[in-house]
Order: C-alpha cells, then sequence, then structure tokens
C-alpha cells in the first residue's frame, strides 16, 4: 500500500541533496542551502562584452522574490523584491507616541514666540513665504515641520554648518534649539528619518548613475544589487567539473501500481508506479519507468551535478548611503518600522518609523519562510548527468525508446526538471553489455557551459540561500 505522497518524495530529496551541498560546501551555503525548482534555470552571464556592461536578464531575475511552490519546494515568483519594498516603505510612516506627539504640541505652545521668530527669520532670508505645497511634503506637515526638513537635509541638524548668509533665521535657529529643545529634537529627528524615508523609497524605483546603478547599455541603469562574484571566477567554477555532488535512487518491488524507492540508501517508501519519473523523447512521446519494469526489476538512477557554482547576490551594494543619494536598501528602517506598527487614528508605541498594521501584515511577510525573501545565494551547475540502470526490466523496449542522440527530459517527483535549460540535452550512451541482464542509460548534455557568454544563457539551478530582510535569517 502507497505509504508515501509525491511530495514526500520531493521533500525527501530535496532534505537529502541540502545535507550533501552543505557538508561539501558548507563555507559557501553556511548551512541554509535549499534545493530550488527553477525549470528554465539561471542567467549566469553577469557582465561582460566590451564595456562590460550588466546583464539586465541576470539582474532581473536575481531580483525576484523567492517563493515557495505547492509541495513547500524553494523557487522564484513573478513579482520583483524591489517592487514589495517599495510598497512596503509606502505604508510605512514617521509618527510620534502620543506622550511625544503632547510633549511637542506643548513645548511649542510654550515657546510659540520663538517658533515663529524661526518661521519670520526663514521667510525673510529666503524671501519668499513657505507655500502650503511645500508644508505638505513635511513631518509635520508645518512651516517648522518644512523649516526643520532643510536645517535636517541642508545642514545635518548641524547649527555651525548654517552659513552667515543667513542673519535672521541662523540666531533664531540657536535660541529655538536652546529653549525649545524638546520641540527641536522630535522635529529634528522626524524630519531626518522622514528625508531618509523618501530616498529610499525614490531610489528603490529605478536604478540610475547618480544613485549607484548598474550600468546595463549606454543610456541605462538597473538598481544597485550586489556584490557579484566576478564573470571570471563564474566561467571557471562552471568548468571545474571535479566540483560536483551525486544522488543515488534505487527503485524495486515492483507491482502494478507501486514501487519501493530507497534516497541515498536510507530506509524507503512506497510509492506509486509513476511518481518517481516522467520522461519526455523526441517526437514528444512521454514515458514513466513501470512501461520496462516486472516485479523483479531493480532501477538504480544516479544524478550528478558538475561544475557546482555559487553566485551570490546580496544587498550590501544596494545599502542607503548616509547622505541618502545612493543605494536604496535601509534596513534598519525597515526593522524598526516592523517592530513599531501603527493603525489609522492611533499613535505607534514608539516614537519613530511604523509600518501600517494591516496592509503588510508582519507575522505574515517578515520572517524565515515568510513573503518578503529573496535568494542571497544561487547554486548553479552544469545540466545534471543522469544515469539510469534497469536491471531485470523489458530491454528490447528500453533500447528502442532510448535511442542514442534524441532529445530527452527528465522530470522528477513531478518537481525536479533536467533536460528543460537547453535542448542540447540528449540520450548519450545507452550499455546493455557491462552489467548482465542490465541496460544502462546515459543522459546529459553534449555541450558545457561557462564559456561562450550571452545575454540568454542560462544555467541549471541546484538550489539557493534564501534570505528574509530585515534579518536577513
Amino acid at each position: 500500500m502507497v505509504d508515501s505522497s509525491p511530495t514526500e518524495m520531493q521533500q525527501a530529496f530535496s532534505a537529502s541533496l541540502k545535507d550533501k551541498l552543505n557538508k561539501a560546501f558548507s563555507q559557501q551555503t553556511n548551512g541554509n542551502f535549499e534545493t530550488m525548482s527553477v525549470p528554465n534555470g539561471l542567467y549566469w552571464g553577469i557582465q561582460f562584452g566590451p564595456n562590460n556592461y550588466y546583464n539586465k536578464n541576470f539582474l532581473n531575475q536575481a531580483n525576484l522574490l523567492a517563493i515557495r511552490g505547492s509541495s513547500g519546494i524553494l523557487t522564484i515568483g513573478n513579482d520583483l523584491f524591489t517592487g514589495l519594498y517599495n510598497n512596503i516603505l509606502g505604508a510605512t510612516v514617521f509618527a510620534w507616541s502620543q506622550s511625544d506627539e503632547k510633549a511637542m504640541a506643548q513645548d511649542n505652545t510654550n515657546n510659540q514666540s520663538q517658533v515663529q521668530a524661526l518661521i519670520n527669520g526663514w521667510e525673510t532670508d529666503m524671501g519668499k513665504p513657505i507655500t502650503q505645497t511645500l508644508m505638505d511634503e513635511a513631518v509635520p506637515p508645518t512651516k517648522l515641520g518644512y523649516i526643520l526638513g532643510q536645517y535636517v537635509t541642508k545642514w545635518a541638524s548641524d547649527p555651525d554648518k548654517v552659513p552667515d548668509a543667513f542673519p535672521n533665521f541662523k540666531p533664531a535657529l540657536l535660541v529655538y534649539l536652546a529653549q525649545a529643545a524638546i520641540s527641536a529634537r522630535l522635529g529634528t529627528q522626524a524630519a531626518a528619518l522622514n528625508a531618509r524615508l523618501k530616498a529610499a523609497r525614490a531610489n528603490s524605483l529605478a536604478g540610475t548613475a547618480a544613485n549607484g546603478g548598474l550600468q546595463t547599455s549606454s543610456d541605462a541603469y538597473y538598481l544597485p544589487l550586489g556584490p557579484f562574484p566576478t564573470q571570471n571566477k563564474i566561467n571557471s567554477s562552471l568548468q571545474t567539473l571535479t566540483n560536483k555532488v551525486s544522488m543515488n535512487f534505487k527503485l524495486e518491488n515492483f507491482s502494478s501500481k507501486e514501487s519501493r524507492l530507497s534516497i541515498e540508501g536510507k530506509t524507503g517508501f512506497t510509492i506509486p508506479i509513476f511518481d518517481f519519473a516522467s520522461i519526455g523523447v523526441s517526437g514528444g512521446a512521454k514515458y514513466t519507468v513501470d512501461k520496462y519494469a516486472s516485479s523483479s526489476t531493480v532501477i538504480n538512477t544516479d544524478i550528478t551535478y558538475e561544475g557546482i557554482t555559487f553566485v551570490e547576490a546580496p544587498l550590501t551594494d544596494a545599502n542607503l548611503t548616509g547622505d541618502n543619494k545612493s543605494g536604496w536598501y535601509w534596513n534598519d528602517g525597515l526593522s524598526d518600522a516592523i517592530r513599531n506598527v501603527w493603525t489609522t487614528g492611533s499613535n505607534p508605541a514608539k516614537t519613530g518609523l511604523a509600518l501600517h498594521s494591516t496592509q503588510y501584515p508582519v507575522d505574515e511577510y517578515f520572517g524565515s519562510g515568510k513573503k518578503f525573501s529573496k535568494i542571497k545565494t544561487w547554486v548553479l551547475s552544469q545540466e545534471p548527468t543522469i544515469k539510469m540502470q534497469f536491471c531485470g526490466a523489458d530491454a528490447s523496449k528500453i533500447k528502442t525508446d532510448f535511442q542514442q542522440n534524441s532529445h530527452i527530459g527528465v522530470k522528477l517527483f513531478g518537481l525536479i526538471d533536467i533536460g528543460s535549460v537547453d535542448q542540447s540535452y540528449k540520450v548519450t550512451d545507452v550499455d546493455d553489455k557491462s552489467v548482465a541482464g542490465c541496460v544502462t542509460v546515459t543522459m546529459g548534455s553534449t555541450k558545457t557551459i561557462g564559456t561562450t557568454i550571452d545575454a540568454d544563457a542560462r544555467a541549471y539551478v541546484v538550489g539557493g540561500v534564501p534570505s528574509y530582510p530585515p534579518n536577513n535569517t
């Protein structure tokens, strides 16, 4: 009787491969590698050509959200990580706690003359009044809020940096800072964080030369990401075929409906006979392994991933700089906001950035396995080589269906696609002589990647290391 579902097989395969990769390459995976299902592969050409421009295809793919398929296996979605990030910032505001809001209002009331003198000094030195449009951009949307925003942006909250060309404003500012200390502290805090929030959101919309964007053509830029490994390092790693891991499966005890599967020699489980692998060959025909099996058949399958290559895609180069001009990712701001949620018509628990509680619920979007996620390290390889040894099987059917040099594609457990990245995947050998009573079919790609680079070249995705900002766990 069947005792395992396709999902359980997928998870057992993933767990075993994860264990092998983490043991063999622990320094690169940090123990957090997971298998992935990315049938079309990853663009492995990052930066190349006479001008060394970045490949927009790769950057777009590296910027996709990491998601979970229905089986729980890691994959990538269709939506951009930066798009969700920008929307989350749109639901983030600077707000005061109820006690700070009252304290600031009281301080402004107690120091009305100093506040008005500050406003008068600014408008006199600027030669024009502060308009409602300018006030609307400030936090709070008042003349004082606007002035403090300019003070923070232009002079980094340092009165000594205010030039003498502001003869009315500068002395009024010094008096205000001394006498309305609560208002000044909370107001400049609001101005500084609001300026940073606006910059992070604006910079995350599009890459430019000014905000540290990655150049993809003579006049186009992509949002900064990375740093990435050099193209030479990627090429060399893909071509180092000794960097490899292999997986073994044994399928036996066939009946009309089920068989026994073991992975890496571990205790097996009973599965529906058609769930192990489906094989598509030239001409569009598709087969499952039960076609060749009898009750005494044993099928040993080895899958080898050669040229294991790690492509890091962190957010380090995306970090918002201190002057708010370059980068777009603001980890501290995001971290503060999700710990300080607010609801419409109320104050957050503490003064600072706050995320609206209903638009992006923290428990749904943030943390390990949640929606706000990207792949920070991709694990690539050559297209895997598969050897299937059929013992006690119908050799004539096998040799008829698996013609040498015929194109082929394999799907394991209804999830793992092999042979889908390029059309060079073929039956490379059919051997019925080496082992008596057995036929061994070898499948693999007839070309090796890592040499000729173009914008559309892809590599097989073995898996990756997901990241769940802001903690990146």
